[in-house]
């Protein structure tokens, strides 16, 4: 299914990581913070600047056919890693 983040999200508290789903009026896609822990199964806490730390829940991604019917479905954190490289740091 394609969908804006990763089939597995590997963390470790410190490790920079971006959202990919907008959460509310603050916290939207490609806001940048920092993982901190697992909570719970179904809850990160992550570090935003300027908001602190946030318990993010896992959300589910649907697609759907042209009848709307859902043919695939994905549930995952809306997290992904925000390490970059550039090719003029490569």
């Amino acid at each position: 299914m394609n969908w804006p983040g990763s089939a597995v999200l590997y963390l470790r508290p410190g490790c920079p990581v971006m959202l990919v789903w907008n959460l509310n009026d603050k916290l939207k896609n490609g806001s940048k913070g920092v993982f901190l822990e697992c909570v719970t199964d179904d809850k990160l806490k992550v570090w935003f600047p300027d908001i602190g730390s946030v318990q993010i829940e896992r959300q589910s991604w649907f697609k759907r056919n042209r009848q709307g019917n859902i043919v695939e479905s994905i549930y995952q954190f809306p997290l992904v890693l925000s390490y970059a490289v550039t090719c003029h740091k490569s």
